[in-house]
């Protein structure tokens, strides 16, 4: 008796696991295939995740339009895979999906329609989708010492920046992470463990770790408060020896005037910090809302990602602050205009 219960438990067992392997296999050539949303990262000891290198996917939104993902040698969706030395001025750009550009062609890319108005400069675009301004900065080091005196380093920063500086992972991938301890900044490494590992190879289990992941989180004021020292904290000490160089460093923030959701103390203390920021030394700040939201054509895809027209207008508009900050000396550079 208790071989047979033992023989069916494991027949059952074995059923399971094999009924798991065939979802998980037809579910990897569906989304491969049909879907056209194919594996984009691996991970990475330092950053949690990484794009991969030399990569050439064509992916569909969710509304269906195709769109191509290539990255360069060093995992970069970028004009140019490194800061050209001969260059008038290079611009350095990190963020999350909006600098990335999720869903758009890389030609209708606003990086791409700033290079067509200065050809002579180079472009170094890092933007990740899921990336915090803590892993953003992390990942930038090396290229921001290269910086010298009339680049820019330009950060482009969505609203959910003060939330993700909070997490320790982010759809189940684990991220690094700062924290403060009596005033001062400390770093922890992503603990990438077992999961993760099997979570980065499997579909269905991704899809269930962003199935229960709140897709629109809320801050309470007292972590709005202590996002926003994070946050204003970690860009300088990331940029500061940067502006010493003479290297502009421009944050171009959106996204405070697209949720009502927060209270108000809370947009108030989210506010209170990027004006912390802005008023630092060297660091000058631009607001892309009134810009995108003013615009008569839609210029938003149905996930709430620029699309061409919303790249098209945020290109403009940091066009004309970047034709400031280029004729300003280093040492007397001023914010612009557009702050909170």
């Amino acid at each position: 008796m208790r071989r047979r219960i033992g023989f069916a438990l494991a027949a059952a067992l074995a059923c399971t696991v094999a009924g798991l392997l065939l979802a998980e296999g037809a579910a990897l050539l569906y989304v491969s295939f049909v879907a056209e949303r194919g594996r984009l990262f691996e991970p990475d000891p330092d950053l949690g995740w990484a794009l991969i290198p030399d990569l050439d996917r064509d992916r569909r939104t969710g509304s269906g339009e195709r769109w191509n993902v290539r990255t360069n040698g060093r995992g970069f969706r970028s004009l140019d895979e490194d800061l050209r030395p001969e260059a008038a001025r290079r611009v350095l750009i990190l963020g999350d999906s909006f600098a990335f550009g999720e869903g758009v062609r890389l030609e209708d890319r606003f990086d791409s329609r700033l290079a067509e108005l200065h050809p002579d400069w180079s472009i170094v675009n890092q933007g990740v989708m899921g990336y915090g301004p803590d892993q953003q900065l992390i990942a930038a080091r090396s290229d921001i010492a290269k910086l010298r005196e009339g680049d820019l380093l330009l950060i482009v920063s969505y609203v959910n920046d003060f939330f993700d500086l909070l997490r320790r992972d982010h759809s189940g991938r684990a991220k690094p992470w700062f924290e403060l301890q009596d005033g001062e900044l400390v770093a922890h490494p992503p603990r990438i463990g077992l999961i993760e590992r099997i979570r980065d190879r499997s579909y269905l289990l991704a899809r269930a770790f962003r199935a229960l992941e709140d897709p629109s989180p809320k801050l309470t004021l007292g972590d709005a408060r202590t996002s926003g020292h994070l946050y204003r904290r970690l860009i300088q000490s990331e940029t500061t020896d940067a502006v010493a160089r003479g290297v502009s460093v421009l944050i171009a923030y959106h996204g405070r005037s697209f949720d009502d959701t927060w209270h108000p103390t809370v947009k108030l203390a989210v506010d209170q910090a990027l004006r912390r920021s802005c008023s630092t030394q060297g660091i000058s700040c631009v607001d892309l809302d009134s810009d995108l939201m003013g615009s008569s054509d839609r210029p938003f895809q149905p996930d709430g990602h620029w699309n061409a027209r919303g790249n098209a207008i945020v290109a403009e508009r940091l066009a004309r602050v970047l034709a400031r900050l280029q004729v300003l000396p280093s040492a007397s550079r001023a914010p612009a205009s557009g702050g909170p």
